[in-house]
């Protein structure tokens, strides 16, 4: 029998994915170029803790992140969440260089009360319009299988005026009706042809481990220093997919122009399609393999001597000692793995008792 989780383990975990729209258009030659940071304000603390940063995405005042967050969902909690837009303009990882857009909050119990999708106004008292964050949850589906593929497009719409088009493409799942973004391509640069290499894709992601549910491919444009143009798109799922089955590619805006003397925007064509279960730790275990701890511990001088209070191998206080402690904590979890519960300990950089430095010894 499964015991029900305490109120101390939360039994979801909880998908965060983000993206955002017109946002202000913070670069002088191009558009900005964004990404999303998300805080959470751990229980009992009034301070923001930052969780993860989406990718950058660049040119783009519309973006769809691919990033997204996991993070556990307790019901019986108030979970504070804050998402944090900057323009990403200087090669470091400090925000503080970067140029803030601005910043939403809201909380993980409001996101699922509204159906797992909110739009939140992005707030910055620098201007007045800074654009709207959109937030889409969902649980995180059990399904350890991925789908690898290699796809060639083939007629593209030609984007570029002076030359070929740069295309890449984007997986998206359909969730409340909007595209939340899942891989996304490098483009293929000045061809209507392109053949990009192979790419895998988490179907728990895609399609929540639904063979039969729909999700969205759209092929763009790559723009050096404007927004990605739309080539085509099209809706499909991992049931109609076959290799050397073609996709059609279809451009509402141009098929509205042209009317019936439109066809598409360019095909797509699987060469190869292989849905793949990749074990997790548990499979392993399951499955044979074992474990085996083993510790070596450092004596060299820099650790200071045992007897000075602050050498890393004191035993003069009451407690243990930070080796003690380190030692404690990992074996605490290693050796119930451990295939026969002996855990070899060595030292290194230790002077013996005959006088002579060793660098591996029992």
């Amino acid at each position: 029998m499964q015991l029900p989780p305490t109120s101390a383990e939360p039994s979801t975990l909880y998908e965060i994915s983000i993206s955002a729209r017109e946002l202000p258009n913070l670069d002088v030659s191009s558009k900005t170029d964004p990404c999303a940071v998300l805080y959470m304000k751990p229980t009992g603390s009034p301070n923001w803790a930052e969780v993860g940063r989406t990718e950058v995405i660049s040119d783009s005042l519309n973006p769809r992140f691919v990033k997204s967050f996991v993070i556990p969902y307790c019901f019986e909690q108030v979970q504070p969440i804050r998402v944090v837009l900057y323009d990403w303009d200087h090669a470091t990882t400090t925000l503080a260089d970067q140029e803030l857009i601005g910043s939403a909050e809201t909380t993980i119990g409001k996101l699922v009360g509204l159906g797992n999708a909110q739009n939140i106004s992005i707030s910055n008292p620098a201007r007045p319009k800074n654009g709207v964050i959109t937030l889409l949850g969902s649980e995180v589906a059990s399904c350890n299988q991925v789908a690898r593929i290699h796809m060639q497009g083939a007629h593209l719409d030609k984007k570029d005026f002076f030359g070929k088009s740069d295309p890449f493409f984007v997986f998206s799942r359909l969730q409340q009706n909007q595209p939340v973004a899942v891989y996304r391509s490098n483009p293929v640069m000045k061809t209507l042809d392109p053949d990009w290499p192979d790419f895998q894709v988490p179907l728990g992601k895609l399609c929540g481990g639904n063979l039969e549910a729909p999700f969205l491919i759209e092929v763009f444009d790559w723009n050096k220093s404007s927004e990605a143009e739309l080539i085509g798109q099209a809706v499909t799922s991992m049931s109609q997919l076959r290799v050397g089955v073609q996709i059609p590619l279809i451009n509402r805006q141009i098929q509205a122009k042209k009317g019936s003397k439109y066809v598409n925007s360019g095909v797509l064509t699987l060469t190869k399609l292989e849905v793949v279960q990749i074990p997790s730790f548990l499979d392993y275990l399951s499955g044979g393999c074992e474990l085996s701890l083993l510790v070596a511990v450092d004596f060299t001088a820099s650790n200071k001597p045992p007897l000075q209070p602050d050498s890393l191998h004191c035993m003069l206080g009451p407690g243990q000692n930070p080796y003690q402690q380190a030692v404690g904590a990992v074996g605490s979890i290693m050796v119930p793995y451990d295939s026969d519960g002996l855990v070899p300990l060595f030292g290194f950089g230790g002077k013996l008792p005959t006088g002579e430095v060793s660098h591996c010894f029992p």
